[in-house]
């Protein structure tokens, strides 16, 4: 990945790294006064259909689930850096 500490995905400043994998990563960010995890794919797998798919899915499913024991989905998107799209979930931070 292109992003690294200090950048922003939307309107979120990207921290620290809290953990990476095959997926992407996932970054500590912050909008003002809110903390939020921000999870980030890689470019090579948002390319892949069925995965950028499997990843909406994944923000869709999570955004109508409502339990205190449940992550709550502050945004997501696609950030742009240089000429590179990274699809995004920022959620509660934990």
């Amino acid at each position: 990945l292109k992003l690294d500490i200090g950048d922003l995905v939307s309107d979120w400043k990207l921290e620290s790294v809290l953990g990476s994998g095959g997926m992407g990563k996932v970054f500590k960010g912050r909008r003002g006064e809110q903390v939020s995890a921000i999870k980030v794919l890689a470019p090579t797998v948002a390319a892949d259909a069925t995965a950028r798919q499997r990843f909406e899915r994944e923000i869709d499913v999570t955004r109508k689930l409502e339990h205190p024991n449940i992550i709550k989905v502050f945004d997501s998107g696609v950030a742009q850096v240089e000429d590179i799209q990274y699809p995004y979930m920022a959620m509660e931070f934990i």
